[in-house]
């Protein structure tokens, strides 16, 4: 936000100079945009101000509350050039405008004992975030995150209606407490992690944030002890650079003024016990509505999980998968940063590869694209797995093979330089430790995964493979920790060590069942059901989980079950994993359960498109079979639509070659809900299918369709930059069947797109006296917003209306004062002392009179903390802004 002389002064010169160059372009018969002035910009100097000018048009804001200040000097003296040219001036004063711009930036604060220590924890945070290892890498070879790392989107359920995804970064600086789900290696971690290391450095320069982030384990707030005093005992133990450690009650207080803590729970899939995972949910949950709302925002990274219920106070984030043009961007960074002498041509040859294979949904997850990455460069001549299981198997060998290296520089040689004092018989057991390590390492994997966290070291050192007594057990424990650090599977987090990813712990621990009894494992997770109640009996909470090892033995007794019970979402990972891995067990046996569980229950069929998605190797008539029972549920007239068009989504994940007429069938009314139409519209649209857009103009036409379906469709329309969604917009704003609130929403978007004909429409609203009050001065706030000049009048009006609801002539003077007018506040002072209306509405205008005031004079308590976060809220904007326009340079 602009406040303050030295910032006034830059807004003002930027705003007279634009519109000099304007005047100056449409008097020679020149286009004048924003866009044409960004792409001279970028043309001559380089510098990117957003494909579309959006930098531009944050600095120059019509409004000048809402205007940005300019945070890069250079990039506002490039801008300068170019439109001092157009307008003819001799060369502008470089000094002067660069002063304009140091001079504007917001004044940092006088170093205090509590700044001095937040200090100290950004910058061991920042350490921490951009040096802790990421999964999915060779060691030896891990290039830096910022690297290879790939801005994700993410798509919202708290979207009015159907958008393309935002980025992940807006997800996490949108000042709202978010849950943020991803599938496995989907890039939860990563994600939190990059945003930690950018909000930290933007912190350490001086670039205010909305809050300042710490990054915790969910399993660390599972303690009942106050929120505060868990992130600092977490903290102290995840980062080792911040010696002395931070007090008890140094997250007690907000950071800065106006500023709140981002507490970034991650994991909280990985805690094993379901009562833990609803006790975090609960402190969460009490927290966001609680004294401690606007100290604690929270982003909570899982992946989806049933028991997961913070509705009404976060907004759920799904990550969204790469598309095939960012995973060749990713190709391309990795093999750059791992020094291959043609990144292009390998980038190319991957590609293929990854085609050849059939793999290409699977590489669209950020870890598998990563391991995948690895695996070419490393193995170029060798082709790319077909399976999820095959590119953990080769990875982990290839991890091997880095152990058994020759040489200092292998990690076998690095580890047993920690016994080189010792007998031979020592480095002999270290050796034979050495190549039992997969083995220990499934073991270690399968405790993990049955909740039970023994420390790796203790549990190395307890087994026959791994004791020595020969030597002092601290010595030989030194040597363990070297191995486990070296490995690439575990990490050490929080003084302790841990596996590098889910996943891996994953992988392992379906090694080890396989070895042990995989058949039993498959029974427990695919043919759990309830017990059969009687009459009048209440629901048992035991789960009865018959294990015959041929699913086909006559002696079952199915009649004793009851309800089918799906394998949970937390171990759907795991189960693809352990149908990869080669068992013991009868394979025509576990063939035949995947088919019951496929054909026979309709949740069934949807596990295992789930197992597909993961690319578990399943058999063609198990996967038959689910397309079958979802066709038949997708089909079926008397279902509900919203379960038709789920099951239509699970076949389009199947690629089914029915589903294509299946989905032209529901969008053009086989259905009638409108939001479930656009769904289906939706559906084909990502198919590619070419008559998608005309579809959807087709059910924003429709006047059997309510309001909601017929908006959204002509939204999503106009975020695809299809024309017909402006007309649209038009066209059912002026429908007076429509109900006026509805209206009046679609004329604000419409106002937004196209300013001449979203006014025109909302003038219409604003003075139609058989409208509501509310939907008046909603219309005629939009039109002060927007410079009308009878926005203000037509909301003075509506205050002074004595016939009016009492509430809604306070409504309208507030809006009134938000904008400046004296009007307002003279309207918010008579209606607090008017003895006619009720006490509510004069309690109402009285607090709306003295807040509207404080900011105003800007001398009452609580303007500067209002004045910080107005800052903030522009810093954060601004480095959106910059972020945007960083992504779309190439490559970018």
């Amino acid at each position: 936000m602009v406040s303050g002389k030295a910032q006034r002064n830059l807004y003002d010169a930027l705003r007279m100079l634009c519109g000099r160059a304007e005047q100056a372009r449409k008097a020679a018969g020149q286009h004048w945009s924003l866009e044409v002035v960004a792409t001279e910009v970028r043309s001559r100097f380089g510098v990117n101000l957003g494909a579309r000018g959006q930098r531009i048009s944050a600095w120059t804001n019509v409004e000048v509350t809402n205007a940005r200040v300019p945070r890069d000097a250079d990039a506002v003296w490039a801008l300068v050039r170019v439109l001092s040219d157009w307008v003819g001036d001799e060369q502008p004063h470089e000094r002067s405008w660069r002063n304009l711009v140091e001079l504007a930036q917001p004044q940092k604060e006088e170093a205090s004992p509590r700044s001095m220590l937040l200090d100290r924890y950004l910058e061991a945070a920042e350490l921490s975030a951009r040096s802790h290892p990421y999964p999915g890498v060779v060691p030896g070879t891990m290039p830096p995150l910022s690297e290879v790392y790939f801005r994700q989107r993410a798509r919202g359920s708290d979207d009015a209606s159907p958008q393309e995804p935002r980025t992940a970064l807006e997800v996490l600086a949108g000042g709202h407490n978010c849950v943020v789900l991803g599938g496995p290696g989907g890039g939860k971690s990563s994600l939190l992690r990059a945003h930690l290391a950018r909000a930290a450095r933007n912190w350490r320069d001086g670039r205010r944030q909305q809050a300042v982030p710490v990054l915790v384990p969910c399993a660390h707030l599972a303690e009942r002890r106050p929120l505060a005093e868990l992130l600092a005992a977490s903290v102290n133990r995840s980062l080792p650079a911040l010696h002395e450690g931070l007090p008890p009650d140094f997250f007690a207080t907000a950071p800065k003024r106006g500023v709140a803590w981002l507490v970034m729970a991650d994991g909280l899939d990985e805690v094993t016990d379901p009562g833990t995972r609803r006790e975090i949910v609960d402190k969460l949950r009490i927290i966001a509505r609680g004294e401690q709302a606007k100290l604690f925002r929270f982003v909570v990274a899982t992946r989806p999980l049933s028991e997961i219920d913070l509705s009404g106070h976060a907004i759920h984030y799904e990550l969204q998968p790469f598309t095939t043009e960012e995973v060749e961007s990713l190709a391309r960074r990795w093999f750059t940063a791992l020094g291959l002498p043609d990144a292009e041509q390998a980038t190319e040859a991957f590609l293929n590869a990854v085609d050849r294979a059939g793999i290409a949904m699977l590489a669209q997850t950020p870890l598998m694209a990563s391991m995948l990455c690895q695996l070419h460069a490393h193995q170029p001549g060798r082709a790319i797995p077909a399976s999820r299981t095959e590119i953990f198997q080769r990875f982990t060998d290839l991890l091997y093979e880095r152990l058994h290296t020759e040489g200092l520089s292998g990690i076998r040689a690095q580890a047993l330089a920690t016994l080189e004092r010792w007998p031979p018989k020592v480095l002999t057991r270290a050796e034979q430790l050495l190549n039992q390590l997969p083995k220990l390492t499934e073991r270690l994997a399968a405790e993990h995964l049955a909740g039970n966290r023994v420390p790796p070291v203790e549990f190395f050192a307890a087994q026959p493979e791994g004791r020595c007594p020969e030597i002092p057990e601290g010595q030989w424990q030194d040597f363990l920790r070297a191995v486990l650090l070296r490995s690439g599977l575990l990490t050490e987090n929080a003084g302790q060590f841990v596996f590098l990813h889910q996943t891996i712990l994953e992988y392992y621990a379906a090694r080890h069942a396989s070895r042990d009894d995989r058949a039993r494992t498959l029974h427990l997770l695919l043919d759990a059901h309830e017990p059969r109640r009687s009459s009048g009996q209440r629901r048992s909470s035991v789960v009865v989980v018959p294990y015959l090892s041929d699913p086909r033995d006559p002696k079952r007794r199915f009649w004793q079950r009851g309800r089918w019970l799906p394998p949970s979402e937390a171990s759907l990972s795991y189960l693809s994993f352990l149908l990869g891995v080669p068992g013991q067990d009868p394979r025509d046996a576990t063939h035949v359960l995947l088919y019951r569980t496929a054909t026979r229950y309709i949740l069934g069929s949807k596990v295992i498109v789930d197992l597909v998605r993961l690319g578990t190797p399943l058999p063609a008539r198990v996967v038959r079979g689910a397309a079958d029972r979802l066709h038949e549920l997708a089909t079926n007239t008397r279902a509900r639509s919203l379960d038709r068009i789920h099951a239509a989504e699970k076949l389009a994940d199947l690629a089914d070659p029915r589903v294509t007429e299946l989905l032209r069938a529901m969008a053009g009314g086989a259905i009638s809900n409108g939001t479930d139409r656009l769904w289906a519209v939706r559906l084909l649209h990502a198919q590619k299918d070419p008559g998608a857009l005309d579809l959807a103009y087709d059910l924003a036409r429709d006047p059997a369709v309510f309001t909601t379906g017929r908006r959204r469709a002509a939204r999503w329309l106009l975020s695809l930059e299809d024309p017909r969604g402006i007309d649209l917009l038009h066209t059912l704003a002026l429908d007076s069947t429509l109900d006026d609130d509805d209206r009046v929403s679609l004329a604000q978007a419409l106002a937004r797109h196209d300013r001449p004909r979203g006014v025109d429409v909302l003038y219409e609203l604003a003075t139609n006296v058989r409208n509501s009050t509310g939907d008046r001065i909603d219309a005629a706030a939009t039109l002060a917003h927007y410079g009308h000049p009878r926005g203000p009048d037509l909301l003075y009006d509506l205050a002074r209306n004595a016939r009016d609801y009492h509430l809604s002539r306070v409504a309208a003077a507030n809006v009134l004062a938000e904008h400046g007018e004296p009007r307002g506040f003279d309207l918010l002072d008579e209606l607090a002392h008017d003895a006619t209306i009720d006490d509510i509405a004069r309690q109402e205008a009285a607090a709306q009179l003295r807040r509207r005031s404080s900011q105003r004079r800007g001398t009452v308590a609580g303007t500067d903390e209002q004045t910080d976060n107005e800052h903030t809220a522009a810093s954060t904007q601004e480095q959106l802004y910059e972020e945007q326009a960083e992504a779309e340079e190439p490559g970018g």
